[in-house]
């Protein structure tokens, strides 16, 4: 199985984007800053790790 580390897919269309490669059979990483996305939606709903940041943290 392959990993696949997404930005910004803690919204609502982000979302069907994750299910669709969880669906294909990819493990997701979901990396979102969490200013319009959802925490549950990520770790109840999708079941996938979070990762809480920007991809301009250094």
């Amino acid at each position: 199985m392959s990993t696949i580390l997404v930005t910004g897919k803690a919204g609502y269309i982000g979302s069907h984007a994750v299910l669709a490669l969880k669906n294909a059979g990819y493990e997701v990483i979901v990396l979102d800053n969490l200013s319009n996305g959802h925490r549950e939606l990520v770790e109840q709903v999708l079941q996938v790790k979070l990762i809480v940041g920007d991809t301009s943290d250094v």
